[in-house]
């Protein structure tokens, strides 16, 4: 069953800048019990969706999964990446060329308090909330994702996950407006989705 669209946001969990300057880097999953309460992880994709979620906590939480999946990709068997309690995903040797490429162009890029991230998202307005690299990002990830000639099933599952988070109506005109931080934010939302975020969260042993 799915969560309402209605549930509060008034309770978002504070900001980095909130936290002592000499404290350690804290994960976003784990700051934002992302990993504990599924719950927590649609409220976190639906304020994603609303323009309303920290860029770098979506920044930080992107770069997270893909290290996780090409972790697991990387250090385990086929019998042991069928005994995980995950969906995973249908990569090719060339998704995980991509997803490798990815974390290795911006494994020196990092929040203010250096936990590292791919920047897609910005939060300069001044910059309309993308990077320069946004779209070369876009690209990349957007092969990562169920082609709809060759997958509509799962592409239409996909975006039927879209539709029930944001909103059918608000996604159609979102759609429209050519809105790049629109296009940013709803990348990042899918590839979260596809690779099974919603269900199970970030799951892999080399970091906690």
């Amino acid at each position: 069953s799915s969560f309402p669209s209605s549930v509060s946001m008034s309770s978002s969990s504070s900001s980095d800048n909130d936290k002592s300057s000499s404290s350690p880097p804290s994960c976003v999953i784990q700051r934002l019990s992302l990993n504990q309460s599924q719950m927590e992880r649609w409220l976190f994709l639906q304020k994603l969706l609303d323009g309303e979620a920290q860029c770098n906590d979506a920044n930080e939480l992107l770069y997270r999964l893909l290290q996780s999946h090409v972790w697991i990709l990387r250090n385990s068997t086929p019998e042991q990446i069928e005994d995980l309690p995950l969906s995973f995903p249908t990569l090719s040797e060339a998704d995980i060329v991509t997803m490798e490429h990815l974390l290795q162009k911006y494994n020196s890029d990092t929040t203010e308090d250096g936990r590292e991230m791919i920047p897609v998202l910005s939060s300069s307005v001044e910059d309309g909330y993308i990077t320069e690299d946004t779209p070369s990002i876009l690209n990349d990830l957007e092969t990562l994702l169920p082609d709809e000639d060759e997958d509509e099933d799962a592409y239409n599952g996909n975006w039927d996950m879209i539709n029930q988070i944001h909103g059918l109506e608000i996604t159609k005109v979102e759609n429209a407006s050519g809105c790049e931080f629109w296009e940013a934010r709803c990348c990042i939302a899918r590839v979260l989705l596809y690779f099974d975020f919603l269900s199970e969260g970030v799951v892999d042993g080399s970091f906690a």
